[in-house]
């Protein structure tokens, strides 16, 4: 969703990563989809994996703070910018929430901000999914 970003990193990425590609831009190799633009990359995540029919998402990772640093990733390097909008991801989510009723995201992240899907612990959905 991030055209800078692809702009920066499309060719590292295309040498070591074998799976499709998918984002909103028109950008050689990649395929471009028509799912919803959250503008977050874990908003259009889940809205990519329910456009393609999950039924079920299971959410890692989605803490959505920097309260212990940076982002998970570190600092990007300039030109790419630095979590500058992480004070309306809640926001996002809920729509995100509400966009996607009909499919069951549970967030399995040990520490979130997100309080708009069902949370679990990871290893509880795993085992449900036996």
């Amino acid at each position: 969703m991030d055209l800078s970003f692809w702009q920066v990193k499309l060719k590292e990425i295309a040498q070591s990563f074998k799976g499709d590609l998918v984002s909103h831009e028109k950008l050689n190799g990649v395929i471009k989809t028509e799912c919803f633009d959250f503008r977050n990359s874990g908003a259009n995540a889940i809205s990519l994996a329910a456009w393609l029919g999950a039924e079920k998402i299971i959410l890692l990772g989605y803490d959505c703070s920097i309260k212990k640093g940076f982002h998970w990733h570190g600092q990007h390097k300039k030109p790419l910018t630095n979590c500058t909008s992480i004070k309306h991801w809640p926001g996002i989510f809920e729509k995100v929430a509400k966009a996607f009723g009909h499919v069951e995201i549970i967030n399995c992240t040990r520490e979130t901000e997100l309080e708009c899907f069902k949370r679990d612990k990871l290893e509880s959905v795993l085992h449900g999914l036996n």
